[in-house]
């Protein structure tokens, strides 16, 4: 026999259960509605940070939009953006090849990371690691161009790079649709005679690089290429007084400059005046490469700094380095040596004396 309480029980749990889900249906709605707008309003505020270039501030919160979703273009480009105008540009390449892949129709991604890739190069000790990056670098510029043929300062970018990784064919075909535009344009000019010598082509290269040293007699590079062509012509004599006009310019590639005078020089039958412009691009090489690492910064390195600025007439500057080492060293046999040297220069012989025995009486 059937209970007609349950009759009408059941029907009642039905109806509050179905409101229950009902208004949790609608909470949890809300909550997620809420939590999307509260991101929604974050992302819009950081790219609002982004463009009026609070990027400090812009930071972290792009970071967390693109946590949410990496495949965010906008984020991924203010990212990008942000990264470049920090302290810290070299980690925005991973932002900047994100950017790429989201927007492969797009040249400004891909212009971005050519210049980066340009810049990480040119501070590369190791040939093989520069040559690398600049390979992508290249790889990047030739993208710009096709997607948009008429960026002409990208394309100059191009020439520059494919010279500089030694692919000269591309190099010429990019520089001189540049000069298609531009004839007289100085550098590039420069630029097409560098292509040139670089493939044997020295009568095209005289013929690029003559009306930019007559034109402008600052440009130091220009001149300095223009000497080498004369070295090589077997005119030495023409490539001394360029070589020396470079050398005498703000920017100059001095230690470039420096060898081919000294080349020149001897060529010329000067050969004093070479050695000692030599010995300067011995300094140079040396200095560099304690700077950078290549060599230690022990006693021995820099005695051989000292010489050579004993050899180039920097007599005080090399007297106070081999005081220094003999302070830290009294008994430093080759400090002594350079001395006697030192004093030779200066006309102390009694001190150069002194020096000469302590060398032997130190020497093992």
């Amino acid at each position: 026999m059937s209970n007609p309480r349950l009759k009408t029980v059941g029907p009642a749990l039905g109806t509050r259960w179905r409101v229950v889900l009902a208004v949790a249906t609608v909470l949890l709605g809300a909550v997620a509605y809420w939590q999307w707008g509260g991101t929604a309003d974050r992302r819009e505020e950081a790219l609002r940070l982004a463009k009026e270039g609070r990027l400090v501030e812009a930071e972290p919160l792009l970071l967390a939009a693109a946590e949410r979703d990496g495949n965010d273009a906008e984020v991924v480009a203010a990212l990008a953006l942000a990264k470049l105008g920090g302290t810290d540009a070299g980690s925005a390449e991973q932002y900047l090849s994100r950017w790429c892949a989201l927007r492969p129709t797009e040249a400004r991604s891909f212009q971005l990371r050519m210049d980066l890739r340009h810049r990480v190069a040119r501070g590369m000790v190791l040939q093989a690691d520069r040559h690398r990056v600049l390979e992508t670098a290249l790889t990047d510029g030739q993208q710009v161009l096709e997607l948009d043929p008429a960026n002409d300062p990208v394309r100059r970018e191009v020439a520059w790079l494919a010279l500089q990784v030694g692919r000269f064919f591309d190099a010429e075909v990019e520089c001189r649709r540049c000069l298609s535009a531009a004839p007289r344009d100085g550098w590039l000019n420069y630029l097409l005679a560098k292509i040139c010598h670089a493939q044997g082509k020295r009568a095209d290269a005289e013929a690029a690089v003559d009306p930019v040293v007559r034109a402008r007699p600052d440009f130091a590079e220009a001149l300095l290429l223009r000497a080498v062509l004369y070295h090589e012509s077997e005119q030495p004599d023409r490539a001394v007084p360029l070589l020396q006009q470079a050398l005498a310019l703000n920017g100059c590639p001095r230690r470039e400059c420096l060898y081919r005078l000294g080349l020149a020089l001897a060529a010329t039958g000067r050969p004093d005046e070479a050695r000692k412009v030599l010995a300067e691009v011995d300094l140079l090489n040396l200095t560099g490469a304690v700077a950078n690492d290549h060599f230690p910064n022990n006693p021995a390195m820099r005695v051989q700094i000292a010489e050579a600025m004993l050899g180039v007439g920097r007599l005080t500057d090399g007297n106070a380095e081999l005081d220094a080492v003999l302070a830290a060293d009294p008994n430093f046999a080759p400090a002594h040596r350079a001395k006697a040297t030192y004093y030779d220069r200066v006309g102390q012989p009694a001190q150069a004396a002194e020096h000469r025995r302590r060398t032997a009486q130190d020497a093992p």
